[in-house]
């Protein structure tokens, strides 16, 4: 299994919108949302989604369209 090892970040345009993209591993994702949060604050959507191994090799995945 592989696993992200550092960040990794890509835009994207659309008729006059920008999208970002940004891959972390997923020990840094809360540093990660909150620090995107303060540097974006007229963004209107957060998404994300998340996959990781717990304690007992169990895969444990969430993701939010954010509304």
């Amino acid at each position: 299994m592989k696993f992200v090892q550092k960040e990794f970040s890509s835009t994207f345009e659309e008729k006059k919108s920008k999208f970002l993209a940004f891959l972390a591993p997923y020990s840094e994702f809360n540093d990660v949302m909150q620090r995107l949060k303060s540097e974006h604050p007229k963004a209107r959507h957060f998404v994300y989604a998340y996959r990781y191994l717990n304690e007992f090799d169990q895969v444990i995945e969430n993701s939010s369209d954010d509304g």
